[in-house]
């Protein structure tokens, strides 16, 4: 949940500044290790499995100013590179609106 990711966000500041470091050189990756389907999953579950258009729902959500880098792991989803190639696609056009 999105208020939980803030709270990680901010102890990393925070452990930052404690260290003498700029908190505002981190980077902020989201990670997504998504399971793609064919049919809608149900939403309380988009968060780690659904169709493309789902989850790049869930990514506009949690992925804000902020948000240095989006993270899309689909080696666990497909089972050939050209499946990967063309599911990657698909991610980038939902993401791009192109």
């Amino acid at each position: 949940p999105l208020p939980y990711l803030d709270a990680l966000w901010a102890v990393a500041r925070e452990a930052a500044e404690r260290a003498g470091r700029d908190p505002a050189a981190l980077r902020r990756v989201f990670r997504v290790n998504a399971h793609v389907t064919t049919a809608e999953a149900d939403p309380a579950e988009t968060h780690q499995r659904g169709t493309v258009r789902q989850i790049c729902d869930h990514l506009r959500t949690m992925c804000r100013a902020d948000t240095d880098e989006v993270l899309v792991d689909l080696q666990l989803t497909t089972d050939s590179p050209e499946e990967f190639l063309d599911l990657a696609a698909r991610f980038t056009a939902e993401l791009t609106g192109g």
